[in-house]
């Protein structure tokens, strides 16, 4: 039987939860995490808070290949397998967004050109980022999923 207090704990984390238009406790770390910056126009200054950020750039790539489809909700993406594999193997803190992005060429102080990937929602792809805080996780993760 449940003691008094843990019911009262429930009831709190549960009131709370609601307070913030959430359903679970990763939800609302997901959507309150201060490692992003909402109001950014790039992805690079999007986490700042995360060292490592990998993109999922092609089309063609198993993260965006449909595993199964069992009708409505049924639907299985490689996606799906890959976050379930972040779960399981790594050990610090990472996330897991769907941006809509354009990619443009910069050219930086110093004559280097790079490019760097700019939100557009009326434009760009849908493209799936994985932004790691820790380098070890981000090589492990890299070597497993990368192109």
């Amino acid at each position: 039987m449940q003691s008094l207090a843990d019911y009262y704990q429930e009831w709190k984390d549960a009131r709370f939860l609601k307070r913030h238009d959430c359903n679970t406790w990763d939800e609302y770390r997901h959507r309150f995490d201060d490692g992003v910056n909402k109001r950014a126009s790039t992805v690079d200054t999007y986490y700042p808070g995360y060292k490592f950020v990998f993109c999922f750039d092609q089309q063609t790539n198993y993260a965006y290949k449909l595993l199964y489809d069992y009708g409505p909700g049924g639907t299985r993406y490689g996606y799906h397998e890959i976050i379930d594999w972040c779960k399981i193997n790594i050990k610090q803190k990472h996330r897991t967004d769907i941006h809509r992005v354009i990619k443009h060429n910069g050219i930086g102080l110093d004559g280097s050109v790079h490019d760097q990937w700019w939100f557009n929602e009326l434009g760009g792809s849908d493209l799936l980022f994985f932004a790691f805080q820790n380098e070890r996780d981000y090589v492990w993760f890299t070597l497993r999923w990368g192109a």
